[in-house]
């Protein structure tokens, strides 16, 4: 596999990716706190190899943040929502400003193809605040809402 990617204000570099890098990938997507040790000993490389492949990696833009998932119920946020609707700059600014962080939690947020042009997932503290926040951004933008009622794990695709 070739990997393009332009960083501003530096060359395109293309890098080929090997089973090892996929391999380490792979480690790091099922536990980014995995020790290069681990890694290294899945895939027959020294810790410090495996370092230089990570920073290697890094670089190229193919592993770009290590991120923490936080269980949001934890601190109270009850009502988890997908968000769709068709925003606009300011009506993103206005949205994100009505979701302070004692009433929500917007978890990601996509710009898409199609007649929904953007997307959150976001928590909301209960379905109160949710109808506050919505209801005030309904009078700018038409929504569809969908609430999670429950997450599940994907099956795993290469057992």
């Amino acid at each position: 596999m070739k990997w393009r990617q332009g960083v501003a204000g530096r060359e395109k570099k293309e890098a080929k990716l090997d089973e090892i890098d996929r391999c380490i990938v792979e480690c790091m997507r099922e536990n980014s706190r995995v020790t290069m040790k681990e890694i290294g000993s899945r895939v027959f490389l020294s810790a410090q190899a495996v370092r230089n492949r990570v920073e290697r990696l890094e670089d190229l833009g193919i592993l770009q943040r290590y991120t923490v998932n936080v269980n949001c119920s934890v601190f109270g946020y009850r009502v988890h929502a997908l968000v769709r609707g068709q925003f606009s700059q300011s009506d993103c600014a206005f949205f994100v400003g009505l979701c302070t962080r004692d009433k929500c939690r917007i978890l990601h947020s996509y710009r898409l193809t199609g007649s929904r042009s953007t997307f959150f997932d976001i928590y909301f503290l209960n379905m109160e605040v949710m109808r506050n926040i919505l209801g005030k951004m309904e009078e700018r933008v038409p929504l569809q809402v969908d609430i999670v009622l429950e997450e599940s794990s994907l099956p795993e695709l290469n057992a």
